[in-house]
């Protein structure tokens, strides 16, 4: 029989990216693997200047 494991994704903090935060893969609260890090930029233009 096939297990149903519900995965989730979420923001947390990780000192393995420079940006201190990174993006992770979870199964349940200790079983979660890092997927990609988080960079912040600022934008050039604002958002509210695109609608």
């Amino acid at each position: 029989m096939k297990s149903n494991k519900v995965k989730y994704y979420t923001i947390r903090r990780t000192s393995i990216c420079n940006s201190g935060y990174g993006i992770f893969e979870c199964e349940d609260e200790n079983k979660c693997t890092l997927i990609a890090c988080v960079y912040t930029t600022s934008l050039s233009t604002p958002l509210n200047d695109f609608f």
